[in-house]
């Protein structure tokens, strides 16, 4: 027999930008019940984020103890990664992360329904027979990878990016089509475990939407790791050949490899939520909202991956939580002006706000700091000195528009340049900001110090 219930909210989706708003909801004194027909989690804890930056933490560590002599340390055997007990670590961290976020929905009285759920009219929602009430629905289905026509992922020689996170025995060779974000990550998870790896990049260069320097950085140390970086090339065609693939490029090459990557990036996932027949307006293929994640039918929101803007985690939670405080009665809005954007290779790389390629598009007098981790005593002390903080500001008013770092450890470093674009303080400002010594964040001081010319721990070119 179906049943009927009523709450406050109804959330659709249980990744970053689902239970987020569901619990902050729910904090508020809202009534809520969140939806969700896979895992808890989403894409970021189950086959994006999480799973990929545990992988990335082992061949690291790994990297890192094959130049143990460096650091005074001599090992009696040769190291050996044994690529399916990392991927059992993988497993539990995600396991253990997916129980927590359960526990979060039980402690702050989310109810909870494993199912798909399906808008019928504003304020109903089906689940199987099951029908929701609710005064307000928020929508967080999040998002699908993308795959290039005749390139279709078959689970066995062609993997999607989250297929990709599932296999348990490293193979000899891969091919990763895209180098963005995902592409960049895989690379450098495959090649730090020993695979060779090729990148193809249809685009000029990896990382395009970051600062052109940050990909010139990329592409040397994927250079310099034996990782084969093909640019301003598409693939043609793939054939079977026994337990390998031959594949054709567009510039006349043919490559061998074990397996195929496609990481060509994410889209919103839209399909059985009711979206056409309710007449949500989509944009760029994602439901379109204004500041407050509301939608143009009164009453539904909508946050994450699915309306198609930033497909970043920390977004997503962001999104979210705008759309369960505004529900509730807070009226807030969502300021993208300060996100930074991780990407977690080795190097890390970050950028945060505006790159160098946007200030100059909107014509704005900037000025440029920079400064290398080869002059910073910490980086010395931890034997990792690649790397640099590039900070912009406007050359006006001194205030802080962007930045692109690389080096390891720099991700950490961007939430202060995020708070500082958002908070509009100056070059100024960071630089009379006192840091603690030793410590990488001195980099973000001395290269905003450097823009104004003074940096002291900088030799005058």
């Amino acid at each position: 027999m179906a049943e009927q219930m009523k709450y406050g909210l109804v959330v659709i989706g249980g990744g970053p930008a689902g239970y987020p708003a569901a619990i902050r909801a729910a904090q508020l004194g809202v009534p809520t019940c969140l939806v969700e027909m896979d895992e808890l989690g989403g894409t970021c804890l189950n086959r994006g984020c999480i799973p990929t930056k545990t992988i990335i933490s082992s061949v690291r560590l790994f990297d890192k103890i094959q130049r143990a002599e460096k650091y005074g340390i001599i090992l009696s055997d040769k190291p050996l990664l044994e690529f399916s007990e990392v991927m059992r670590r993988k497993a539990e961290v995600v396991s253990k992360l997916r129980e927590g976020v359960r526990a979060l929905l039980k402690a702050n009285g989310v109810s909870y329904i494993k199912g798909k759920g399906e808008i019928v009219s504003p304020g109903r929602v089906l689940v199987g027979r099951d029908e929701i009430l609710a005064d307000n629905i928020i929508i967080a289905s999040g998002s699908r990878p993308k795959c290039i026509k005749g390139m279709e992922p078959d689970g066995r020689f062609i993997l999607s990016s989250d297929e990709a996170l599932d296999i348990s025995e490293l193979p000899k060779s891969v091919m990763i089509l895209g180098g963005g974000v995902l592409g960049c990550e895989f690379g450098y998870i495959f090649s730090a475990a020993g695979a060779k790896v090729y990148i193809v990049e249809v685009m000029s260069r990896l990382l395009p939407t970051e600062d052109e320097e940050l990909s010139r950085i990329i592409h040397r140390f994927f250079k310099r790791r034996g990782v084969e970086v093909i640019t301003c090339t598409s693939v043609l065609d793939i054939k079977e050949d026994g337990d390998h693939l031959l594949v054709r490029l567009s510039d006349d090459r043919f490559i061998e490899v074990e397996r195929i990557i496609s990481a060509v990036g994410r889209e919103p996932l839209l399909d059985g939520l009711g979206a056409t027949k309710l007449g949500l307006q989509l944009e760029k293929g994602g439901i379109a909202t204004d500041e407050k994640m509301a939608t143009n039918i009164h009453g539904v929101y909508a946050a994450g991956d699915v309306t198609g803007k930033y497909m970043l985690a920390h977004v997503a939670m962001e999104e979210g939580m705008v759309a369960a405080e505004n529900i509730a009665g807070i009226q807030r809005k969502m300021d993208y002006l300060s996100i930074p954007r991780p990407i977690f290779t080795d190097p890390e790389l970050v950028g945060v706000g505006m790159t160098k390629e946007e200030i100059v598009r909107s014509g704005i007098d900037y000025k440029e700091g920079r400064f290398f981790l080869a002059s910073s005593a910490k980086a010395l002390c931890n034997g990792e000195t690649e790397g640099v903080v590039i900070v912009y500001g406007d050359a006006a008013c001194g205030r802080i528009l962007g930045a692109s770092l690389a080096g390891e450890g720099v991700v950490e470093l961007a939430s202060e340049i995020a708070l500082a674009i958002k908070c509009g303080l100056t070059l100024k400002d960071v630089s009379e900001l006192i840091h603690p010594h030793p410590s990488l964040s001195e980099a973000v001081k001395e290269a905003s110090a450097s823009a104004l010319g003074f940096s002291v721990h900088k030799a005058k070119r």
